[in-house]
């Protein structure tokens, strides 16, 4: 066994002064493989060594602490197939040592190099390579791993994390082919409730005679009430449409909602030109000799103007107003109805028939307001309760007519006119709201 001077520690010379064996240097005990030739020693201390491996070849020491004195048993050694090189195991104190069998053995690495064994690093493959499966490559076999895909709504660096879902887009506009249709049904239908009841009204024997009865009755209650609230009582169209037009304007400034206004203008426009031209042009009563006067008063000029206005109020309106302007705002149109009634000027089937047909014209704008405007979110309102006393007066009304036919009772014609006409206000109110409603949900 060949002994190896370990490196000189400077501060251990300077300590030490001396030579003496109890602090010399220490040393590394490595064995030389017999026929090797060393840097040292004589040939009896190499036939020693000989000696000494051939007989405990596993029982070797070695001391790689600073205390010389201090030798702990070699790791087992490999067998000579690998290179001549020892494999030292992991100790806790003490680091690898690894030594080489000789200067010819070019083999072998030095004991300055780290022979612990580096990973392998494959050539990447391209997502275009893959197979399904395990392939040779470069003599090795490796298996594809497929890229993960960044789910939707997902950072690049949260590919780890739970995808979430993408916040839903808001439409451009409210618009689709089953819309247009479904509008343009609902106004051709209340264009031809107007139609029904005007027929029923000019060219019926018991619609002209209901009519005029309940004109009749209205001008008796005219007389019996105070004189100071006449003059008020013919004002009630023109308040009403100063109330609503006001309202409506409030709505556009507040919360910047031009475009329907404008909308609801047009409409308007629109209803109170049709009405017009409906009485004077189109409708014609039947002489039956029934009424008064043979002039056509129908559809109700006074009454169209006040249902125009609470409905470009309703137009302008945010969504979360929208159904309690459309309530109150057919209670006043009914209001400005009646009072012509009591006033003399009209006959409910006029009033009725003026609230449908600007109820159509609202429809209509309202279809064109989706070709303007983004949707809005829909809130629940009193869309339902108008609906729900719409009907109810409507039923009340044509009781109330079933009844005149056969029995004579003071105060029913009036009754059931004034009935009909708020009946009809508020399903006018109603398809107006139901024709604003927005269908694709803005976030």
């Amino acid at each position: 066994m060949t002994y190896i001077p370990a490196e000189n520690d400077p501060h251990q010379n300077r300590r030490s002064g001396s030579g003496s064996s109890a602090e010399e240097t220490p040393t590394e005990a490595i064995t030389t493989p017999p026929g090797t030739r060393g840097n040292g020693g004589s040939s009896a201390s190499r036939a020693d060594s000989v000696q000494d491996h051939q007989s405990n070849p596993r029982t070797e020491s070695i001391s790689a602490s600073s205390d010389p004195t201090v030798t702990r048993p070699m790791p087992s050694v490999s067998g000579a197939s690998n290179s001549g090189r020892y494999q030292l195991s992991a100790d806790p104190e003490t680091t690898a040592l690894e030594t080489t069998t000789g200067p010819g053995d070019s083999g072998a690495p030095a004991p300055w190099q780290d022979t612990r064994q580096q990973p392998v690093h494959q050539p990447l493959q391209q997502p275009g390579d893959y197979r399904g499966g395990p392939e040779q490559q470069h003599g090795q076999s490796q298996q594809f791993r497929q890229p993960q895909q960044q789910p939707v709504g997902q950072a690049p660096a949260d590919y780890g994390a739970t995808a979430h879902p993408a916040a839903p887009r808001t439409p451009a506009r409210d618009l689709s082919f089953g819309i247009v249709m479904g509008l343009l049904l609902r106004a051709v239908l209340l264009f031809a409730a107007a139609g029904g009841l005007a027929f029923y009204a000019l060219r019926t024997v018991g619609g002209q005679w209901a009519d005029e009865l309940a004109l009749q009755e209205g001008d008796q209650a005219l007389n019996q009430l105070p004189t100071a609230w006449v003059p008020w009582i013919d004002l009630v169209p023109v308040l009403v449409c100063v109330l609503w037009g006001a309202v409506a304007l409030l709505f556009a400034v507040g919360s910047r909602r031009w475009v329907p206004l404008l909308v609801g203008v047009v409409s308007g426009l629109g209803a109170v030109v049709s009405v017009q031209l409906l009485k004077r042009e189109f409708l014609v009563k039947a002489p039956y000799g029934i009424h008064e006067t043979t002039m056509n008063s129908l559809p109700s000029g006074h009454t169209a103007a006040a249902a125009t206005a609470a409905m470009i109020a309703v137009m302008t309106a945010p969504a979360r107003w929208r159904g309690a302007v459309a309530f109150f705002g057919a209670l006043t149109t009914a209001a400005a109805g009646i009072s012509t009634v009591l006033n003399g000027w009209h006959r409910p089937m006029d009033a009725m028939v003026s609230v449908l047909v600007v109820a159509c014209w609202a429809v209509v704008g309202a279809l064109l307001l989706r070709c303007l405007i983004r949707p809005e979110r829909y809130t629940s309102n009193l869309s339902v309760t108008t609906l729900v006393l719409g009907i109810l007066l409507v039923l009340a009304a044509a009781g109330g007519l079933a009844a005149m036919q056969t029995v004579t009772i003071t105060g029913l014609p009036l009754a059931a006119g004034a009935a009909g006409i708020v009946g009809f206000s508020l399903l006018a109110a109603h398809q107006t709201v139901r024709a604003l409603r927005p269908h694709q949900q803005a976030v």
